[in-house]
Protein backbone atom coordinates (compact mmCIF):
# COMPACT_ATOMS: atom_id res chain seq x y z
CA UNK A 1 0.00 0.00 0.00
CA UNK A 2 1.31 3.60 -0.75
CA UNK A 3 2.15 5.44 2.02
CA UNK A 4 -0.10 8.03 3.15
CA UNK A 5 1.43 11.47 3.28
CA UNK A 6 1.47 13.38 6.30
CA UNK A 7 0.38 16.85 5.40
CA UNK A 8 0.43 18.23 8.68
CA UNK A 9 3.40 16.94 9.64
CA UNK A 10 5.10 19.38 6.49
CA UNK A 11 2.96 22.02 7.52
CA UNK A 12 4.55 21.84 10.92
CA UNK A 13 8.06 21.83 9.46
CA UNK A 14 7.67 24.16 6.80
CA UNK A 15 6.22 26.64 9.18
CA UNK A 16 9.25 26.09 11.12
CA UNK A 17 11.38 26.71 8.79
CA UNK A 18 9.62 29.89 7.55
CA UNK A 19 10.23 30.69 11.29
CA UNK A 20 14.06 29.98 11.18
CA UNK A 21 14.17 31.84 8.35
CA UNK A 22 12.59 34.69 9.63
CA UNK A 23 14.73 35.12 12.54
CA UNK A 24 17.78 34.85 10.58
CA UNK A 25 16.72 37.49 8.43
CA UNK A 26 16.20 39.85 11.84
CA UNK A 27 18.97 38.69 13.76
CA UNK A 28 21.34 39.31 10.35
CA UNK A 29 19.46 42.36 9.86
CA UNK A 30 20.16 43.60 13.73
CA UNK A 31 24.06 42.48 13.13
CA UNK A 32 24.28 44.54 9.93
CA UNK A 33 22.82 47.71 11.68
CA UNK A 34 25.01 47.03 15.20
CA UNK A 35 28.01 46.46 12.61
CA UNK A 36 27.11 49.85 10.72
CA UNK A 37 26.38 51.91 13.99
CA UNK A 38 30.09 50.56 14.93
CA UNK A 39 31.82 51.58 12.20
CA UNK A 40 31.74 55.43 12.26
CA UNK A 41 33.55 54.97 16.52
CA UNK A 42 35.92 52.45 14.55
CA UNK A 43 37.04 55.62 11.73
CA UNK A 44 37.53 58.02 14.56
CA UNK A 45 39.25 55.51 16.66
CA UNK A 46 41.71 54.62 13.44
CA UNK A 47 42.41 58.35 12.90
CA UNK A 48 43.37 59.19 16.32
CA UNK A 49 45.80 56.29 15.76
CA UNK A 50 47.12 57.66 12.62
CA UNK A 51 45.82 54.96 10.50
CA UNK A 52 44.28 57.32 7.95
CA UNK A 53 44.21 54.73 4.93
CA UNK A 54 41.73 52.30 7.23
CA UNK A 55 39.69 55.19 8.56
CA UNK A 56 39.20 56.65 5.44
CA UNK A 57 37.57 53.17 4.34
CA UNK A 58 35.35 53.27 7.12
CA UNK A 59 34.20 56.85 6.84
CA UNK A 60 33.59 55.83 3.53
CA UNK A 61 31.38 53.18 4.57
CA UNK A 62 29.64 55.07 7.37
CA UNK A 63 28.76 58.24 4.68
CA UNK A 64 26.91 55.33 2.10
CA UNK A 65 24.29 55.19 4.30
CA UNK A 66 24.37 58.66 5.95
CA UNK A 67 25.72 61.14 3.47
CA UNK A 68 24.10 64.29 5.26
CA UNK A 69 26.16 63.57 8.43
CA UNK A 70 28.11 66.63 8.19
CA UNK A 71 30.58 65.94 11.17
CA UNK A 72 31.39 62.50 9.57
CA UNK A 73 32.20 64.70 6.30
CA UNK A 74 34.42 66.97 7.74
CA UNK A 75 36.45 64.45 9.96
CA UNK A 76 36.35 62.16 6.63
CA UNK A 77 37.94 65.35 4.49
CA UNK A 78 40.88 65.80 7.37
CA UNK A 79 41.63 62.10 7.17
CA UNK A 80 42.20 62.67 3.30
CA UNK A 81 44.20 65.86 3.76
CA UNK A 82 46.42 63.32 5.94
CA UNK A 83 46.69 60.79 3.01
CA UNK A 84 47.31 63.65 0.85
CA UNK A 85 44.22 63.58 -1.59
CA UNK A 86 42.96 67.22 -1.54
CA UNK A 87 40.44 66.93 -4.30
CA UNK A 88 38.58 64.53 -3.44
CA UNK A 89 38.73 66.56 0.65
CA UNK A 90 37.62 69.63 -1.31
CA UNK A 91 34.24 67.33 -2.70
CA UNK A 92 33.62 66.81 1.29
CA UNK A 93 33.34 70.17 1.65
CA UNK A 94 31.47 71.14 -1.32
CA UNK A 95 29.13 68.55 0.42
CA UNK A 96 29.38 70.26 3.22
CA UNK A 97 28.53 73.88 2.07
CA UNK A 98 25.53 72.45 -0.15
CA UNK A 99 24.02 70.99 3.27
CA UNK A 100 24.87 74.05 5.29
CA UNK A 101 25.16 77.36 3.31
CA UNK A 102 26.57 79.44 6.35
CA UNK A 103 29.18 77.24 7.44
CA UNK A 104 32.20 79.59 7.43
CA UNK A 105 35.30 77.19 8.18
CA UNK A 106 33.71 74.93 5.45
CA UNK A 107 33.66 78.09 3.07
CA UNK A 108 37.08 78.87 3.89
CA UNK A 109 39.45 75.04 4.04
CA UNK A 110 37.71 75.59 0.03
CA UNK A 111 38.66 78.74 -0.60
CA UNK A 112 42.44 77.72 0.54
CA UNK A 113 42.32 74.98 -1.03
CA UNK A 114 41.23 77.08 -4.69
CA UNK A 115 44.04 79.31 -4.25
CA UNK A 116 46.38 77.12 -3.75
CA UNK A 117 44.93 75.49 -6.80
CA UNK A 118 45.23 78.79 -8.99
CA UNK A 119 48.38 79.33 -7.78
CA UNK A 120 49.72 76.03 -8.90
CA UNK A 121 48.09 76.62 -12.56
CA UNK A 122 49.39 80.34 -12.75
CA UNK A 123 52.88 78.78 -12.04
CA UNK A 124 52.60 76.33 -14.62
CA UNK A 125 51.01 79.19 -17.07
CA UNK A 126 47.52 77.72 -17.39
CA UNK A 127 46.12 81.61 -17.73
CA UNK A 128 42.88 80.53 -18.35
CA UNK A 129 42.24 77.31 -15.66
CA UNK A 130 44.12 79.92 -13.39
CA UNK A 131 41.35 82.43 -14.08
CA UNK A 132 38.67 80.62 -13.54
CA UNK A 133 40.19 79.37 -10.49
CA UNK A 134 40.97 82.74 -8.92
CA UNK A 135 37.66 83.77 -9.96
CA UNK A 136 35.95 81.09 -7.49
CA UNK A 137 38.27 81.66 -4.63
CA UNK A 138 36.66 85.51 -4.99
CA UNK A 139 33.32 84.31 -4.66
CA UNK A 140 33.92 82.26 -1.75
CA UNK A 141 35.98 84.70 -0.30
CA UNK A 142 33.17 86.98 -0.81
CA UNK A 143 30.51 84.99 0.40
CA UNK A 144 32.89 84.52 3.62
CA UNK A 145 32.84 88.44 4.22
CA UNK A 146 28.83 88.36 3.40
CA UNK A 147 28.77 85.18 6.39
CA UNK A 148 30.68 87.24 9.07
CA UNK A 149 32.15 90.67 8.10
CA UNK A 150 34.45 90.60 11.47
CA UNK A 151 36.47 87.58 10.84
CA UNK A 152 39.56 88.34 8.63
CA UNK A 153 40.39 85.47 6.55
CA UNK A 154 37.99 86.05 3.82
CA UNK A 155 39.08 89.60 3.33
CA UNK A 156 42.44 87.67 2.95
CA UNK A 157 41.62 85.43 0.64
CA UNK A 158 39.01 87.95 -1.68
CA UNK A 159 42.30 90.31 -1.52
CA UNK A 160 44.48 87.37 -3.02
CA UNK A 161 42.00 86.24 -5.76
CA UNK A 162 41.58 90.02 -6.94
CA UNK A 163 45.03 90.91 -7.00
CA UNK A 164 45.96 87.98 -8.85
CA UNK A 165 43.28 88.59 -11.48
CA UNK A 166 44.88 92.01 -11.64
CA UNK A 167 42.22 93.54 -10.02
CA UNK A 168 44.35 96.61 -8.49
CA UNK A 169 41.78 98.52 -7.21
CA UNK A 170 39.11 95.72 -6.05
CA UNK A 171 42.00 94.06 -3.91
CA UNK A 172 43.13 97.63 -2.29
CA UNK A 173 39.83 98.28 -1.48
CA UNK A 174 39.48 94.90 0.30
CA UNK A 175 42.68 95.66 1.99
CA UNK A 176 41.46 98.73 3.16
CA UNK A 177 38.17 97.54 4.91
CA UNK A 178 40.57 94.30 6.69
CA UNK A 179 43.12 97.15 8.11
CA UNK A 180 39.86 99.23 9.37
CA UNK A 181 38.82 95.74 11.17
CA UNK A 182 41.90 94.44 11.90
CA UNK A 183 44.97 96.93 12.48
CA UNK A 184 47.33 94.13 13.19
CA UNK A 185 46.69 92.00 9.62
CA UNK A 186 50.64 92.83 8.82
CA UNK A 187 50.75 91.19 6.31
CA UNK A 188 47.67 93.44 4.77
CA UNK A 189 49.66 96.35 5.01
CA UNK A 190 52.74 94.70 2.72
CA UNK A 191 50.00 93.23 0.02
CA UNK A 192 49.24 96.74 -0.63
CA UNK A 193 52.65 97.77 -0.71
CA UNK A 194 52.99 95.09 -3.34
CA UNK A 195 50.22 96.35 -5.14
CA UNK A 196 51.31 99.63 -5.49
CA UNK A 197 54.42 98.25 -6.79
CA UNK A 198 53.34 96.09 -9.69
CA UNK A 199 51.13 99.40 -10.51
CA UNK A 200 54.71 100.73 -11.17
CA UNK A 201 53.95 103.39 -8.55
CA UNK A 202 57.35 105.77 -6.93
CA UNK A 203 58.65 104.05 -4.26
CA UNK A 204 57.86 106.21 -1.76
CA UNK A 205 54.31 105.48 -2.18
CA UNK A 206 54.48 101.61 -1.49
CA UNK A 207 56.74 102.14 1.22
CA UNK A 208 54.18 104.48 3.43
CA UNK A 209 51.82 101.38 3.28
CA UNK A 210 55.33 99.89 5.15
CA UNK A 211 55.53 102.50 7.11
CA UNK A 212 51.89 102.28 8.07
CA UNK A 213 52.26 98.64 9.10
CA UNK A 214 55.17 100.01 11.70
CA UNK A 215 53.26 102.58 13.35
CA UNK A 216 49.83 100.60 14.09
CA UNK A 217 52.16 97.83 15.12
CA UNK A 218 55.32 99.62 16.84
CA UNK A 219 56.37 96.58 18.98
CA UNK A 220 55.65 93.66 16.30
CA UNK A 221 59.14 92.14 16.11
CA UNK A 222 57.60 90.38 13.13
CA UNK A 223 56.44 93.39 10.88
CA UNK A 224 60.09 95.30 11.30
CA UNK A 225 61.55 91.68 10.00
CA UNK A 226 59.19 91.58 7.13
CA UNK A 227 59.71 95.25 6.32
CA UNK A 228 63.35 94.65 6.45
CA UNK A 229 62.75 91.34 4.00
CA UNK A 230 60.76 93.40 1.96
CA UNK A 231 62.72 96.56 1.06
CA UNK A 232 65.93 94.49 0.91
CA UNK A 233 64.69 92.08 -1.46
CA UNK A 234 63.20 95.62 -3.85
CA UNK A 235 66.85 97.29 -3.45
CA UNK A 236 66.10 100.04 -1.03
CA UNK A 237 68.32 101.67 0.62
CA UNK A 238 67.37 101.55 4.64
CA UNK A 239 66.53 98.07 5.25
CA UNK A 240 68.70 97.35 8.17
CA UNK A 241 67.11 99.94 10.28
CA UNK A 242 64.04 98.10 10.26
CA UNK A 243 66.32 94.81 10.87
CA UNK A 244 68.35 96.26 13.73
CA UNK A 245 64.42 97.28 15.30
CA UNK A 246 63.38 93.20 14.71
CA UNK A 247 66.18 92.54 16.61
CA UNK A 248 65.83 94.97 19.94
CA UNK A 249 61.86 93.70 19.90
CA UNK A 250 62.61 89.65 19.13
CA UNK A 251 66.06 88.93 20.54
CA UNK A 252 65.48 85.65 21.07
CA UNK A 253 63.77 84.91 17.96
CA UNK A 254 65.21 82.45 15.64
CA UNK A 255 64.02 83.72 12.45
CA UNK A 256 65.21 87.24 13.24
CA UNK A 257 68.57 85.48 13.99
CA UNK A 258 68.71 84.03 11.07
CA UNK A 259 68.40 87.46 9.19
CA UNK A 260 70.54 88.83 10.70
CA UNK A 261 73.46 86.24 10.78
CA UNK A 262 73.43 85.31 14.07
CA UNK A 263 71.58 82.35 15.04
CA UNK A 264 74.07 79.91 15.39
CA UNK A 265 75.89 82.58 17.42
CA UNK A 266 73.35 83.03 20.24
CA UNK A 267 72.11 79.50 19.82
CA UNK A 268 75.65 78.70 20.99
CA UNK A 269 76.12 81.59 23.57
CA UNK A 270 72.68 80.52 25.53
CA UNK A 271 73.98 76.70 25.38
CA UNK A 272 77.04 77.95 27.12
CA UNK A 273 74.88 80.02 29.75
CA UNK A 274 72.55 76.86 30.44
CA UNK A 275 75.52 74.84 31.07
Amino acid sequence: MPRQVNSKLILRTAGTLLLIVAVVLVMGRLLHRKALSEVLPRARKLAEEEEYSKAAELYELHLEKHDDDKDALEEYANVLMKTARGRLAADQYRKIVSLDPKDYDARLWLAQFTIVNAAGLSARGKTLESEAKWAEAAALGSKMIQLDTDRPEGYRCLAQAQASLEKFEEADKTLQELIAKHPDEEMAYFQRAEIARRQERPVQEWRRHIEECLEKNPKSWSAHLQAYIYIQLHGVAGAEEYLKRALELGPDEPTVLANAGLGEERLAGKARQEK
